[in-house]
């Protein structure tokens, strides 16, 4: 295991092979706004655009957009079709699609972690319980993470007792993975991404307490542990050209690194990514067309930012306005192309809104 807290490279030395564009000129048009909610997820199914947002209420609503996706219309009214799903649901953690049908992973109303799936979306839309609430044990709290093979899809959940590692090829039997702790003892997983090492592809997670453990993809029963890197990861991604990126809180400081062989870490760039009051990296996305790796962040003083890495400067510059014009937007959630553009769905405490990218 290599220890990092010690080892963190200064802006100057650090040595990123990461092809990436100087930042060009984008900007964000807002889209759509949730009226009473505090976060929204968007997503694409069946080459149509919707929005599931958490309202401050403690329930959800469901919205589908039209074709320039600068319309949403709440589609909770389609009871009893959707309103199962509406009445059981606190909050949403993940989505992923899998032989057609798309999954959600959700909290339901009692604390306790639940998948929904739907083959289609839109005016019926009939969700069903993919499975039983907890995966059969109530004290899953929460999906953490859904990644998929060609024939199984997975889902990395929270409990007291570790992190558990659920399984199926249907959709709707589960199987646990191993056992809970994933064999190390492993507790809340914030991330994970796909990343291969000498022709082996493995799975990576990053944990709570800042660790940076591995599987094989043909495995994922036997973990190890590759990086103590901070006190919390908040994000990874894999892109092109072998390298591993990994965000992470140390000492109340964000601070983003970089690998190219699965085990050596460097920071990239600044700490807090140049911006003073970044609390955490939420999500990193490469979005071709409009420049390399973007690390969206969340930040509740300035509002919420979307920093481009630029490999000519080794620095990370500012993509858009600050909280996308409104400091109240205090995190970016994800990105998402439709149609050749690119959305940003926030997190705002009053009303979550939905921006559209361009460059120009």
């Amino acid at each position: 295991m290599i220890s990092l807290r010690n080892f963190i490279g200064s802006a100057a030395s650090v040595m990123v092979l990461v092809v990436a564009l100087p930042a060009a000129a984008l900007t964000t048009t807002q889209v759509g706004t949730f009226d009473n909610s505090n976060q929204a997820h968007i997503f694409k199914h069946h080459d149509r655009l919707f929005a599931i947002a958490e309202e401050n209420d403690g329930t959800i609503g469901v919205y589908g957009a039209n074709r320039s996706a600068n319309t949403w219309n709440a589609i909770n009214d389609d009871a009893p079709t959707i309103s199962d799903l509406v009445a059981d649901t606190n909050s949403i953690t993940r989505f992923r699609v899998f032989n057609g049908k798309l999954y959600l992973a959700a909290v339901n109303q009692t604390g306790v972690a639940q998948v929904w799936q739907v083959q289609r979306m839109g005016r019926p839309a009939l969700w069903q319980q993919a499975g039983e609430a907890g995966f059969g044990d109530s004290a899953n709290t929460a999906v953490s993470e859904f990644f998929r093979t060609d024939d199984t899809l997975y889902a990395l959940t929270a409990n007291a007792a570790g992190a558990g590692l659920f399984s199926t090829t249907n959709g709707e039997d589960w199987t646990q993975v191993g056992t809970y702790g994933l064999g190390q003892n492993i507790g809340t997983v914030n991330a994970a991404t796909h990343y291969t090492v000498a022709d082996v592809a493995y799975k990576y997670i990053g944990t709570a307490d800042g660790m940076v453990y591995r599987s094989a993809i043909d495995d994922l029963v036997t973990w190890e542990s590759v990086g103590d890197i901070g006190d919390a990861i908040t994000a990874m991604h894999s892109g092109p050209e072998q390298h591993l990126n990994v965000a992470a809180v140390v000492d109340g400081v964000t601070k983003v690194f970089v690998s190219t062989d699965g085990n050596t870490f460097v920071q990239m760039g600044a700490d807090n990514l140049g911006e003073a009051t970044t609390e955490k990296v939420t999500r990193f996305a490469r979005l071709p067309g409009f420049g390399g790796l973007f690390a969206l962040t969340k930040n509740s003083t300035a509002g919420a930012a979307m920093m481009l890495w630029n490999e000519t400067t080794e620095t990370w510059e500012t993509a858009v306005e600050a909280g996308l014009g409104n400091s109240a937007n205090t995190a970016l959630n994800h990105v998402l192309r439709y149609h050749g553009k690119v959305y940003l769905p926030t997190t705002n405490a009053t009303n979550a809104e939905v921006y559209r990218l361009t460059k120009g």
